[in-house]
């Protein structure tokens, strides 16, 4: 199937919309979405159908979100709550639609995550001075150290995936 079901784009839309803004403003996703996400997947791809199909592949990239995930969360770069609902997204969207979705998403980051370094260095080059001078990677904590929230570049990039996508959302 090339095509999108408009319905599940727009579900998606709105779900990320609210999920944003519960991020940014409380830094953390409730598992709640996840299950919400898990359930319409099996409402739309084994109940209604919705002229999707489920296949094994459908599984490759949020085992592969699932994984990185992990170990972005043990290595508290990525918090817990965005990979689940990574990967919870993931396996609602078509298979066909994985790789564009996923390459939206590298660039939003790239991007959004080099301005927030460039951003940070600016502001802190007090700290980064201190720590040339002291050698003391506390002050290299203190100026990049800061999290961001990740659901609004995971909206950022559902816009930019749609915009590119919008001949086959139907």
């Amino acid at each position: 199937m090339n095509y999108l079901p408009k319905e599940l784009f727009i579900f998606l839309f709105l779900e990320l919309i609210a999920v944003a803004w519960i991020d940014f403003k409380y830094r953390k996703i409730s598992s709640i979405w996840v299950f919400l996400n898990f359930s319409i997947f099996f409402l739309i791809y084994f109940i209604l159908g919705l002229g999707l199909t489920f296949s094994l592949t459908q599984l490759y990239y949020p085992v592969i979100f699932f994984v990185v995930g992990f170990a972005f969360y043990t290595l508290r770069i990525m918090g817990g709550g965005d990979s689940k609902f990574l990967v919870s997204m993931y396996i609602i969207l078509p298979v066909y639609f994985h790789e564009n979705f996923l390459m939206s998403l590298l660039y939003v980051t790239t991007f959004i995550g080099l301005t927030q370094f460039i951003y940070n260095s600016i502001v802190g080059r007090d700290l980064l001075m201190k720590f040339w001078r002291q050698k003391s990677i506390k002050h290299l904590k203190q100026c990049y150290g800061k999290k961001f929230p990740f659901a609004p570049i995971i909206l950022l990039s559902w816009i930019i995936f749609g915009m590119n996508n919008l001949n086959k959302i139907k």
